[in-house]
């Protein structure tokens, strides 16, 4: 906003009108809910409230406050590092620039492994999460599911810090425990448990593929947790290998694999001889989730 617009006075709905068809211009997608989004942060209110009072004045700080959230976002900063809040699984989740953002498309991930935990609600669970992020995978699971322990591993320091914030947000620090370990390096950091389930949404953009990402994507969130620096594959078959000591018989492995990616990690579990492989698919019909059961003795 120029300083002559700024100087005048501006209500929720003359502000609401001005950015969106500002952003429409700079061609930023979802203008009106974006512009919704930054509102309701700086206001502190719900989305339905902007539309109860739209006739509210902001007064001089929150129009500053809101110029500057505008400013990042007209940068293609992700509105969820700007208000650093994302919702996963009907929960809200603390993120920032440290994690990747979590994705509708990952509740495919937990909705399947909740499902599989269904039948063994009258057990203790162990699960192994590998790639922690935000911590939005393991909380998730050990919030609908209270007979749940999960071990959650990053080698992101960053990542951890962050996914210790969401943990002790969610109240489940007595069944969900982080731990700084890499799948290429796992030795003596595991102990000698084996787990029921193991879930990874790992890194699995590939070299050839990280530079299509959009700049949203690519010029924000961490390289780390999007690309494995290979051909998209590598963690697929690090965690595959590491399912035969870690994975109890009749285990389950649960992955989210890229669009193009489920015949090579289907064929991948083949190889470790695995049964039930089965592709569970997003709404648009894309193959998203890989599960497969370990062989028993």
């Amino acid at each position: 906003m120029a300083s002559s617009e700024q100087s005048q006075q501006w209500t929720i709905l003359s502000l609401q009108n001005w950015c969106v068809e500002y952003l429409k211009e700079k061609e930023i997608d979802s203008p009106k809910l974006t512009t919704d989004l930054l509102l309701c942060h700086v206001l502190k209110c719900k989305r339905i409230d902007l539309y109860s009072q739209f006739e509210k004045m902001l007064s001089k700080e929150e129009l500053a406050h809101f110029k500057e959230l505008f400013k990042r976002k007209l940068e293609h900063e992700p509105i969820q590092y700007i208000t650093n809040e994302a919702h996963f699984m009907g929960l809200r989740f603390y993120v920032d620039k440290r994690v990747l953002i979590p994705r509708p498309e990952t509740e495919i991930l937990v909705s399947e492994a909740l499902t599989i935990l269904k039948s063994k609600s009258n057990e203790e669970i162990r699960i192994l999460d590998i790639g922690t992020g935000s911590g939005n995978i393991p909380i998730s699971i050990a919030h609908f599911q209270k007979n749940v322990f999960v071990d959650s591993i990053d080698i992101s320091d960053d990542a951890l810090s962050v996914a210790q914030q969401n943990v002790d947000r969610h109240e489940v620090t007595d069944r969900v425990h982080l731990k700084k370990c890499s799948v290429m390096n796992y030795q003596n950091k595991l102990g000698s448990h084996q787990y029921d389930m193991l879930v990874s949404n790992p890194p699995y953009i590939s070299n050839s593929e990280f530079e299509m990402l959009s700049k949203d994507v690519k010029d924000f969130e961490p390289h780390l947790a999007l690309n494995d620096e290979g051909d998209g594959l590598t963690f697929y078959k690090a965690i595959t290998n590491l399912s035969h000591q870690l994975l109890k018989p009749n285990g389950w492995l649960l992955f989210e694999v890229a669009y193009n990616q489920s015949e090579e990690v289907k064929s991948i579990l083949h190889e470790a001889k695995f049964h039930n492989i089965e592709a569970v698919l997003d709404l648009e019909r894309i193959p998203r989730v890989i599960k497969a059961q370990k062989v028993s003795l």
